[in-house]
Parts: C-alpha cells; sequence; structure tokens
C-alpha cells in the first residue's frame, strides 16, 4: 500500500510516517509497479503505525518507540538492557494508570459535592 492508504487508515500524517521511516520505526520498498519513486508500506508497517500511535498516546516518545521495537526484535540491546528497559516502562505505564484514577476519582468527588445529589445515577455508572 502506499503512504496515503496508510495515512488515511491509521490517521497519522504522511509527514510522520516519513518520519517515522527516517529514523528506522518503519521500513518501505521501492515500488515495481510505479516508475516515480512511490514507496510501497506492508502490513507490518502499518501495525507498526498502529502500535506508534498507541505508544505516543500513553506518552512514549518516538525514541522509546524505536528502543521497544529493537528490543522486540532482538536489535542491538542485549537480554539484561531490554528487560530492565521493558520494566521501566510497565512501571511508568502502571503509574500513570494510578494518577488518571485518583484523578477520576477527584473529579467524581468534586461533581457529587457540586451537584449535591443530582445526577446520582450518572455518577455510580461512572465508578
Amino acid at each position: 500500500m502506499k503512504i496515503g492508504e496508510i495515512s488515511n487508515i491509521t490517521g497519522v500524517t504522511r509527514d510522520a510516517i516519513r518520519l517515522y521511516e527516517k529514523m528506522w520505526l518503519i521500513k518501505s520498498q521501492k515500488s515495481n509497479q510505479f516508475s516515480n519513486n512511490y514507496r510501497e508500506y506492508d502490513e507490518r508497517c502499518l501495525e507498526r503505525v498502529k502500535a506508534i500511535v498507541n505508544m505516543k498516546d500513553i506518552g512514549i516518545k518516538l525514541k522509546e518507540a524505536k528502543i521497544i521495537f529493537d528490543a522486540m526484535s532482538g536489535g542491538t540491546f542485549d537480554a539484561k538492557f531490554r528487560a530492565n528497559f521493558v520494566e521501566s516502562k510497565l512501571e511508568e505505564i502502571e503509574e500513570k494508570i494510578e494518577n488518571l484514577q485518583k484523578f477520576k476519582t477527584t473529579i467524581l468527588d468534586m461533581w457529587k459535592i457540586d451537584c449535591a445529589g443530582e445526577n446520582a445515577e450518572i455518577i455510580e455508572k461512572m465508578k
């Protein structure tokens, strides 16, 4: 598939996809079908772009995404480094989840006070 198709499916801009390629997060091939140097992206590229979107959504930087991809494929990192890196990322994710849960509780508590009994059903469903 071409870059526009990847962009349409994932919602990621073409410029971002090109950046991912420059950073070696994804790899494309020159297309044999076209004479104007179009690049072709396979299903693996599509899945990686989707994974990058998810990583960015939870605060993982592109450089960290590169380390994660390299670690998953064996890359140039030894097993101990990969294990430590993944463990630290999991700890960060758990901390973010805890903070989001605390924030949710705070907002619900504030809403309960402000509404003074109104919308109790809605609040219970949100817990």
